[in-house]
């Protein structure tokens, strides 16, 4: 049985498979056609898990076990493994680690510093919360990365996204940035499409995997409390 199928995940009821597996990375460009070319899997290190079902890094872990391009090879958790291993979600982040370990023999850590420097090409995929993201992406370079695969917004502010994207370049390692589907031009002209077609019968259906109620919402703008706008145009901006 799937870990999301464990942790009674939706996505199932509404995407195939192919496309969950599209939603971590790009199916064109340099990172796509070196995993499908590779010779053997890809070791793949995730950089923050946080809460089962409910966080980007724990979600792009479950995408990484179906990928057979792709082997997840560790995750770093500096939350639940540290000072957060009481915390609420601790009890579902423990069993999530107890299966990957035993089950895939996937390493878990609180740090780098307990991680050997990366010799194999490797993809550091950072899924951390915001403001934890800037200082793991430097400390992903220094370990030996030689991709990044960065999730929204990536920084609190842009200063430290233009740092972080000197600090590749200087080393010439490829950054890949997670974005927002909603406003991706395909989306914007789809429902331009629709406005404009004239026909009655056009259907445009958005879906999204939001798990979080209106009860989350305050832990969800604690957590990232820079606000929206700053939230997105720190990534938007840098991206461009």
């Amino acid at each position: 049985m799937c870990i999301r199928d464990r942790y009674q995940r939706r996505v199932r009821e509404v995407k195939p498979k192919a496309m969950r597996s599209a939603m971590l990375l790009p199916r064109n460009g340099p990172l796509a056609r070196s995993l499908s070319t590779a010779a053997s899997p890809v070791p793949v290190f995730v950089a923050g898990c946080g809460v089962p079902n409910k966080s980007m890094g724990w979600y792009h872990a479950t995408q990484l076990l179906d990928m057979p391009a792709a082997r997840l090879t560790t995750v770093l958790e500096p939350w639940f493994i540290s000072e957060g291993a009481n915390a609420p979600g601790a009890d579902e982040f423990k069993e999530f680690r107890q299966t990957l370990e035993d089950e895939h023999g996937v390493r878990f850590t609180a740090s780098f510093k307990s991680v050997p420097q990366l010799e194999d090409p490797t993809l550091v995929l950072i899924g951390a919360r915001t403001s934890d993201c800037p200082a793991i992406f430097h400390q992903a370079l220094e370990q030996g990365a030689t991709h990044i695969y960065l999730e929204k917004p990536g920084a609190t502010s842009v200063d430290d996204m233009e740092r972080m994207r000197e600090a590749a370049q200087e080393l010439k390692v490829p950054v890949y940035m997670g974005y927002n589907k909603n406003v991706a031009r395909y989306v914007t002209e789809a429902i331009d499409f629709q406005a404009n077609s004239g026909a009655d019968d056009t259907l445009l259906t958005l879906i999204h995997n939001n798990h979080y109620q209106k009860s989350d919402l305050p832990e969800c703008f604690e957590r990232n409390s820079e606000g929206i706008l700053q939230n997105m145009v720190a990534s938007g901006n840098v991206s461009c």
